[in-house]
């Protein structure tokens, strides 16, 4: 349980995305330093793509954001898009991307059952794309929310509903959460505390 605690994590089962990842928590900190009380998670997806395509350029590697490219099989290809390409450390990522509000109050198995939905969208979106299988990789940036009226005792309750998200099979996982230890019970509005990205590649056991 320890882990879910901390305000940040990340893991990943190659050292090139375990990279982007810590560079992507520290990107994010350096937004809210500069803007004050604004958060990277308060926006969606393209945005949330932007986010790690500069970690991966300040932490060594280039990329590349919605490219033209084609997808589908090669005897009969269609015109597309690929959200994100990442070079880096002579390994690369074909990544399409989905973006998911939940709603951390929800029923937990529930709410994780939409999410795991959600990441397997992305994944089969980047089975779409023309590139070497080890390439391919899914992700899914995911920003709970906190309704008006259910906004106490938030450490723990992160904690569990993180434990719950690091269950669903991934090729990494990182998270950042600065808000979780001040936020208020009164608050007049939805609380987004952080936000979480979870990745999953074609050749990861459950694909």
């Amino acid at each position: 349980m320890n882990k879910f605690l901390k305000d940040e994590y990340y893991e990943a089962d190659c050292p090139a995305l375990k990279a982007i990842l810590k560079q992507w928590i520290e990107v994010q900190r350096e937004y809210t330093r500069q803007m004050g009380d604004d958060y990277s998670w308060n926006y969606s997806e393209r945005a949330s793509t932007g986010f790690l395509a500069v970690a991966a350029w300040q932490s060594g590697g280039v990329a590349l954001e919605e490219w033209r490219t084609e997808k589908g099989p090669k005897n009969d290809p269609r015109k597309g898009r690929c959200d994100l390409y990442i070079y880096h450390s002579k390994q690369s990522f074909h990544i399409e991307a989905k973006h998911m509000w939940s709603r951390a109050t929800g029923k937990q198995p529930k709410e994780v059952s939409y999410i795991e939905r959600q990441l397997t969208k992305a994944v089969v979106d980047a089975k779409a794309l023309q590139c070497p299988r080890d390439e391919k990789l899914g992700i899914l940036f995911l920003a709970p929310f906190y309704p008006i009226g259910k906004q106490t005792d938030m450490t723990i309750h992160v904690a569990t509903w993180l434990k719950g998200i690091y269950e669903i099979p991934h090729s990494g996982i990182a998270w950042l959460f600065l808000d979780r230890q001040t936020l208020k019970a009164n608050s007049k509005s939805d609380v987004v505390p952080g936000i979480v990205l979870i990745a999953r590649s074609l050749t990861h056991p459950s694909t």
